[in-house]
């Protein structure tokens, strides 16, 4: 392959199709996505990333090595701070995340699969994360958390980027504008 991509992506299920159709226009040997260094890992546990998981399937398929960009606990932790700020901006209560909480916890997993079980898990330290970010800033400081996380994670996808050299990439948007300078070898379009 000849020329390198940066494909920057609204993570919209319109959009899935559009994206593989673009990544085989450049029939590329390896493709990059933003999805965790632990992907797999966490795929046969049923944690998966819906936009992203169609694409995985697709290059598999074909045989095209996939390279995961993400550093694992980067993004969880934005999950965490991101629903943080879904509270302090009024999109989500704080009270229905605590109750929500409280409701993971009551649960009896003795009988349930480990799938089930790690999902319970992860989803009760992103609750409790959130709601102690809540508890102990204000909107401005979730939003420079927010933020600082977001350049930790495009840290690391450019550090795994110049290691791997995959022939195309595919990140959100934001991102991809965000890191496109950093990367000189790779043309950028968006898909939006």
């Amino acid at each position: 392959m000849a020329k390198k991509v940066l494909i920057g992506v609204d993570h919209i299920p319109e959009n899935v199709e559009r994206t593989v159709q673009a990544i085989y226009n450049y029939a590329p040997s390896s493709v990059g996505l933003e999805l965790p260094e632990d992907y797999e890992e966490r795929e046969k546990l049923g944690l998966t990333v819906s936009f992203f998981d169609d694409i995985v399937c697709s290059l598999r398929e074909d045989e095209i090595k996939v390279v995961y960009l993400e550093n694992p606990e980067a993004i969880d932790y934005f999950r965490s701070v991101n629903l943080a700020k879904l509270i302090v901006e009024g999109h989500v209560s704080k009270e229905e995340i605590h109750c929500e909480l409280l409701y993971l916890k009551k649960i009896n997993v003795a009988y349930m699969s480990p799938e089930t079980i790690f999902e319970l898990i992860v989803q009760k330290k992103r609750y409790g994360e959130a709601l102690d970010l809540v508890t102990h800033n204000d909107l401005d400081n979730i939003i420079l958390l927010w933020e600082q996380t977001n350049h930790r994670r495009e840290a690391h996808m450019k550090k795994n980027i110049k290691s791997y050299n995959p022939d195309v990439i595919v990140i959100g948007d934001a991102h991809a504008q965000e890191i496109t300078t950093a990367l000189p070898d790779y043309e950028y379009i968006a898909i939006k």
